[in-house]
């Protein structure tokens, strides 16, 4: 299932982040530029996928500079101990290949690696508000689809918040544009943890991933999708 939605590639086009971003930040942390909110995409193949399919020219790259690091937890016959190791090439190409991974499987485009990615957020809202208008569009599907079969799905629940946010100034409500009514609305609820993606690599590295500036921070989910795509 090809993407035949955007020419050319949104990764090809997408622009330098006007602004310098912080060592480290949450994906539903805000990050304000003099061009508008962003939100930073995490690693994982879910966010690459929701960056991709809203509009391409809200996408924009800052090249990664930064020194990773993943925590180790060894236990053995002398007990437990935790430190702290830098993140390795080989262990940096196992998350982009996670995340490629998942691309392939909605069909979708390949993430160039060497970057951190962002999406300019529509009027006021959030990543937050993203998420539940996404899960609100797909919550009806089976839970065993493909991921591939979200897609249509997620990238008209997309186009209608761009296209209802961006610049008008209108009241949010994430439910309202995935398709759904006010009065008819059922609660957003997070998706039952369990299972894994069976298309994607099994060995991926486990533990936290640390910024330059100290933060401690989980690492993205390995299975690169939520624990609704997860089987």
């Amino acid at each position: 299932m090809a993407d035949t939605s955007a020419t050319p590639n949104a990764w090809d086009t997408a622009q330098p982040l006007p602004g310098t971003p912080p060592d480290f930040s949450d994906r539903r942390d805000t990050i304000d530029t003099p061009k508008g909110r962003y939100w930073e995409l995490s690693e994982s193949g879910w966010d690459a996928m929701l960056g991709y399919l809203a509009d391409p020219a809200t996408l924009a790259r800052y090249a990664e500079t930064r020194q990773h690091q993943v925590e180790v937890k060894v236990i053995d016959s002398a007990g437990e101990r935790t430190f702290f190791v830098p993140r390795t090439a080989d262990d940096q190409q196992i998350i982009d290949e996670a995340a490629n991974s998942y691309l392939r499987d909605v069909g979708l485009p390949q993430r160039p690696t060497g970057y951190r990615w962002f999406q300019r957020l529509p009027g006021d809202l959030t990543a937050k508000d993203i998420d539940e208008a996404v899960y609100a569009a797909i919550r009806d599907l089976p839970r065993n689809h493909h991921p591939a079969e979200a897609v249509p799905a997620i990238r008209a629940a997309l186009k209608r918040l761009y296209r209802r946010r961006v610049g008008d100034g209108a009241t949010a409500d994430p439910l309202l544009w995935a398709g759904g009514s006010r009065s008819a609305r059922r609660p957003v609820t997070t998706p039952r943890a369990g299972g894994r993606n069976p298309h994607l690599p099994s060995w991926l590295p486990s533990g936290r991933m640390m910024g330059p500036a100290g933060a401690l921070r989980k690492p993205p989910d390995p299975w690169g999708c939520p624990p609704l795509h997860r089987r």
